[in-house]
Parts: C-alpha cells; sequence; structure tokens
C-alpha cells in the first residue's frame, strides 16, 4: 500500500521554491513522507502563539519545540529524519531573499488542505493574538542565536511543520473493523488475510498493518483464514496474544464477558498462544486441539477437542458444551440483539445444547427453559427469564 500525501498549499510551494536546493528537498522529503491523507483539524491558537514564542527564545543549543519532538517520535524513520533535518537548517542557515510567509497565514495553509475544517473553525468566534506578539519580560531576557530575519525564515519551516504535526494524529489513526449486534462482517485484510467478526466483535490495525507487521487487537471473537507469509500475523486480545505464519483458526476474547478467558481453536495449521505478560510460556496448538488462556500471567492450558463445534456460530448454528448459562444468553444476545434479564440463580446453571440453523431467540429459549424447568417472557429490550 503507497502512502499518497496531499499536495502542499500554493503558498508553501511557491516559498519552497525559492528556498536553496537543500533545504528545500529536506522540506519535499519530510512532506511526501508524513504529510497526512485526510482532513485536518483547524489549528489551535494556543498551539501557534506557543510554537511562535518558542522560536523567538531560541537558545544557543535550539531543540525542536516539545509538541513537534512527540510528533516525530510517532512517525516512521524516514519522516522524522527529514522533520529534524528541516528544522536544523531553521535554525544553522541563513535566511534567503526572500522572506517566509507571514505566520498570520497559518491558518489559511490548513484551509488549502481542508476547506470544510476551516470553514467549520471560522463559523465560532475566537480570541487570537497575533503570532508577533511581543513575548514575555522573561522571554526577551533568553539568549537568541538566530538573527530576526533568520527568526521570519524559520516561520515558513514552522508552518510546514506545525500543517504535518495537526496531521500526525489522523495519520496514525488505526482501522477499525466492528461487526454490530445481531450481524457477523467478514472482510479482507490488507495483507489478503480474511476475517470473519462475530456479533459485536471489533478487531483493529494501523496503517502499516501488511507492511512492516501483521499485528492487530481483538475484543470479541473471529475466524482468520491466513495467507502465508514469513511476517508473522498476531493476534492480540484482553489477556492473551495469538501468533501464526498461515492457518486457519478461531479466536473468542470477550473482555466484558463472563468467562473472562481467551480459547483458540485451530482448525488448520500450527498456532501459538501464550499469556499476553508471558511470552515465554507460549504453547503451540495444531489442527483438530483447542488452548484458552485464563489470565494474563496464567499458563496456556490445551486439549484435542470438536473445533468445528467452536466454529458453530460461523454456519449459523449454537452449540455448547457444559456452559452456564451465563455464556449462553451473552452469545444470544450478540447474535440478536436484545437484552436477557435474569437472576445469578439462574445464570449459574449449566447444559449442552446444539441447535442448527436458529434465526430466532425464542427457538433457543424454548429448549433451555424446558429442559432447565425455566420460563420467560418478553419485555421491551428482550426477555426475562425466571422461575414458574
Amino acid at each position: 500500500m503507497t502512502h499518497r500525501s496531499a499536495p502542499l498549499p500554493p503558498e508553501l510551494t511557491a516559498w519552497l521554491m525559492e528556498q536553496p536546493p537543500a533545504e528545500r528537498a529536506a522540506l519535499e522529503r519530510a512532506w511526501a513522507a508524513a504529510a497526512p491523507t485526510g482532513s485536518l483539524p483547524a489549528p489551535d491558537p494556543a498551539r501557534v502563539e506557543a510554537l511562535w514564542q518558542r522560536l523567538h527564545v531560541a537558545t544557543a543549543s535550539p531543540a525542536l519545540p516539545d509538541e513537534l519532538a512527540s510528533a516525530l517520535m510517532a512517525l516512521p524513520d524516514e519522516a522524522r529524519a527529514g522533520l529534524d533535518e528541516a528544522w536544523q537548517m531553521a535554525i544553522a542557515l541563513p535566511p534567503p531573499a526572500t522572506p517566509a510567509p507571514d505566520p498570520d497565514r497559518i491558518e489559511a495553509l490548513w484551509a488549502a488542505l481542508d476547506p470544510a475544517s476551516a470553514a467549520a473553525s471560522t463559523s465560532t468566534p475566537r480570541t487570537r493574538r497575533s503570532p508577533t506578539h511581543r513575548p514575555s519580560p522573561a522571554a526577551d531576557r533568553a539568549p537568541r542565536t538566530a538573527s530576526r530575519h533568520a527568526v521570519r525564515w524559520m516561520t515558513g519551516v514552522v508552518a510546514l511543520l506545525l500543517v504535518i504535526a495537526a496531521g500526525v494524529s489522523l495519520w496514525l489513526r488505526p482501522t477499525t473493523l466492528e461487526a454490530p449486534l445481531g450481524k457477523m462482517l467478514t472482510a479482507t485484510l490488507p495483507d489478503g488475510s480474511t476475517v470473519t467478526l462475530n456479533s459485536g466483535t471489533e478487531i483493529e490495525y494501523d496503517r502499516h498493518f501488511g507492511q512492516t507487521h501483521r499485528n492487530l487487537i481483538l475484543r470479541g471473537e473471529a475466524f482468520f483464514e491466513v495467507t502465508k507469509s514469513a511476517q508473522p500475523f498476531r493476534v492480540e486480545t484482553f489477556n492473551a496474544v495469538v501468533t501464526v505464519l498461515g492457518t486457519e483458526f478461531n479466536v473468542r476474547g470477550w473482555p466484558d464477558g463472563g468467562t473472562r478467558e481467551t480459547m483458540v481453536s485451530v482448525v488448520s495449521g500450527r498456532v501459538q498462544v501464550a499469556p499476553r505478560m508471558i511470552d515465554t510460556a507460549a504453547v503451540a496448538l495444531t489442527a483438530g486441539q483447542i488452548g484458552w488462556v485464563q489470565h494474563e500471567t496464567t499458563p496456556v492450558l490445551f486439549t484435542n477437542a470438536d473445533v468445528q463445534a467452536q466454529i458453530a456460530w460461523l454456519r449459523g448454528d449454537f452449540e455448547f458444551d457444559r456452559a452456564s448459562l451465563d455464556e449462553v444468553f451473552d452469545e444470544i444476545e450478540r447474535r440478536f440483539d436484545v437484552r436477557i434479564t435474569a437472576p445469578a440463580s439462574i445464570r449459574d446453571l449449566r447444559l449442552s445444547i446444539t441447535k442448527y440453523r436458529v434465526t430466532q431467540p425464542e427457538a433457543l429459549l424454548d429448549d433451555i427453559c424446558g429442559a432447565l424447568g425455566l420460563a420467560y417472557r418478553t419485555t421491551p429490550q428482550g426477555y426475562e427469564i425466571y422461575r414458574p
């Protein structure tokens, strides 16, 4: 996947063309590597003012302002090197003949990238001091190493850095896939692998997935068909880590579920499962085996089992073996987007049940209540289970 950055605003393009080749190349590399592709938030006047003040009170060994330094640390090596190089040039070199763009035009740079965000920001009245506002007396006494003209030229660099820094959070925003309650979702991941999410499940991965890594976070239950690659495919739940190279497997890890455990079922291939806090305690599972992690610091338990029963949800079936009603009710609630209320004495009961092609919750509740001598009635949100 190739990262396509937004074009430079015309103001900065014209300014860059008038800079010496080395400075221009550094800034262009920084923009190409780090500039955002989506909408940018409108600039916070306080941030603009703080950066401008930082330029005015540069010390004998000026460092990148904290805000931009933090943004740099989140960028890839190429982008970070380019931006740091641009800052050092701005500090060290004399200004060219043409002055930098007026700092008052910084907001116009946002408008050039994202007119909608800029329009939204101007619709709200704000009190904004001019960036040429005189710094405090304490700042006045601070030593300065750059000339007045050099500081003006540095403003052009900071305009570019501001635009990039503002977009870093959007550039790094992870991709989230979520199956709504009552529905399943099948999707192809950037590396070509396929994932099917059970109802109410969510996965999250960053923009480098399939390029530098294949790591994702799972909250819920999903079935993975992983394409083979030398790059490990890594699934992290609230208490476990599952690592594979290419296989078919199911992972269930509801962080707020009644069982509070991660269960991994292997259909084909080989899977490594470890508690999230103890990588050295990993256990290898092969086809036909199930492993589960009950706590992020406890060993992995595993056994041979009927794996097809664990992925019954993919076929629209319900299959539970000596499961608590609490676990069964949770699955019914997610699958049909209903709410089931029942006292703890009922939720603690256990049963085994197999039901194929279930399309209505009543079909399950009839069997459950009939087997355990319970009854149910409808409520505005779903069902109430009680002892008759």
